[in-house]
């Protein structure tokens, strides 16, 4: 019961100290937050809390208003913010995320703003794609249910990195994020 408490808390945390505000986590404090609370940190905490077994039980022991909040927090709505963000430590952040395993509708908005970020992203996901690890399972284990495999992990950083090269080369502004392109996808 106290790591969902935990989580809610650093969710608000977060919130109310402006991570998850429009513009750059620099812009905002000009300087990067050193503490522990970062957007990503948050969404890597929400899957981690709602992939646990019993999530579902610890619902049923908190009041009403506590279980909907926890139902309701929304990975989709963390993932959009990374839209206006732009600084390198955002940038890397996004990046990061591509190990965990999002969901299919989150996985889609994801793959939008990972190609929408472009040329912008390209570093990260090439710094990503020359380390032999992979984030997630090294700090979930490979069994968990927000990792993606290693293999998966692989081909989608190749994906990324083709797509971007690929949209760089020819200019291209949509980036495979209009509604026709995601049944492509």
């Amino acid at each position: 019961m106290m790591r969902y408490h935990n989580f809610i808390c650093a969710i608000i945390f977060s919130t109310l100290c402006g991570n998850v505000m429009a513009g750059s986590v620099e812009d905002k404090w000009g300087a990067p937050l050193k503490g522990p609370f970062g957007l990503k940190r948050v969404i890597v905490s929400v899957l981690n809390m709602k992939g646990q077994p019993d999530f579902e039980d610890q619902k049923l022991k908190v009041n009403k208003p506590t279980a909907e909040f926890m139902e309701d927090i929304d990975v989709a709505t963390l993932l959009y913010t990374f839209d206006s963000l732009s600084s390198t430590r955002d940038i890397e952040d996004l990046a990061s995320l591509t190990p965990y395993y999002l969901g299919e509708a989150n996985g889609v908005l994801y793959r939008c703003l990972i190609l929408r970020k472009g040329k912008t992203i390209l570093p990260a996901l090439k710094k990503l794609a020359a380390t032999p690890s992979n984030e997630c399972t090294d700090r979930f284990g490979v069994q968990a249910k927000i990792c993606s495999s290693d293999k998966e992990y692989r081909d989608t950083l190749n994906y990324y990195v083709g797509t971007i090269a690929r949209l760089t080369k020819t200019h291209s502004t949509e980036a495979g994020c209009t509604t026709a392109d995601w049944a492509k996808m």
